[in-house]
């Protein structure tokens, strides 16, 4: 719900998740329906993924490999979590190759650390985390492709990245 907040063009959803003070099922709930309707629209665009429907990859890229890592790991962690942590970092790196601006970026990440405010960072490097993805069936090269947030509220996909940028994410 969180993710299909950020990447509906229409920011309703994402007002009013905002709004929510303090997330409980109750006063979430209702906005599962939205929620869903967002990501049948994108869906039914582009059945295939060859264009618009790539965006629901958002936080997918880096959020797999965390997820493939807490496995690894022995402390796994859920799929959402995993690709909150995931939009978290692929914002930072949209901030680093300067799609967005340092206040949308932390208006982003705010909005996903009320609803992940559990969540703490983990210890793993980079290098780990980028090998992980390398060997997503999406890359084939020394590259990783991301779907990455744009200043006006779109997004770019196809964006790639390699290792020296994600060591400063």
């Amino acid at each position: 719900m969180v993710k299909h907040a950020i990447i509906a063009k229409d920011k309703t959803l994402f007002q009013q998740l905002s709004e929510i003070e303090t997330p409980t099922v109750e006063n979430i709930t209702p906005l599962l329906e939205p929620a869903i309707a967002i990501k049948n629209n994108i869906v039914s665009q582009d059945p295939h993924e060859k264009n618009i429907r790539k965006i629901l990859n958002f936080g997918h890229t880096i959020g797999h490999a965390i997820e493939t890592w807490s496995q690894n790991a022995k402390t796994p962690l859920l799929h959402g979590e995993a690709v909150a942590l995931g939009m978290k970092y692929e914002i930072h790196l949209a901030q680093k190759k300067q799609l967005i601006s340092s206040p949308t970026a932390a208006r982003y990440l705010n909005f996903i650390q009320k609803f992940f405010s559990h969540l703490a960072p983990l210890p793993f490097s980079p290098a780990a985390l980028f090998n992980i993805m390398q060997h997503d069936k999406k890359n084939v090269s020394e590259t990783v492709s991301f779907v990455l947030p744009l200043e006006n509220g779109e997004f770019a996909l196809n964006v790639e990245a390699g290792l020296p940028e994600m060591e400063k994410i």
